[in-house]
């Protein structure tokens, strides 16, 4: 499970999440202003450190994240399912035609 933190800022409508290791890299940072950065690649949003009040773990985000994981996982699992089902039911149609109808080879 991916661990979110929710950064509050001072003027609360900048309030961000992050994971973990994101907060983790800001707090770090000798840094007063911090680029915000996804995969090593700056998002285009910065941080000033001086108007962090305060973190905490974002629970309801990291429940958010599982959730989306979770329907992910069962829609590719609903898939294979769908498709071993379908090959499945191919197959008893093409032996049921095959009982029906006699093919003769000619040598």
């Amino acid at each position: 499970m991916k661990k979110f933190i929710k950064v509050c800022m001072r003027d609360k409508e900048h309030n961000i999440t992050v994971p973990f290791e994101v907060a983790e890299q800001i707090l770090a940072s000798p840094d007063q202003i911090t680029m915000l950065k996804k995969d090593g690649i700056w998002t285009g949003e910065i941080i000033n450190k001086s108007e962090i009040v305060a973190t905490h773990r974002d629970y309801e985000e990291e429940r958010d994240q599982n959730r989306e994981n979770d329907k992910s996982r069962l829609l590719e699992q609903g898939e294979k399912i769908i498709n071993n089902e379908a090959l499945g039911k191919l197959k008893e149609k093409m032996g049921e035609i095959k009982k029906h109808i006699d093919i003769k080879t000619a040598l």
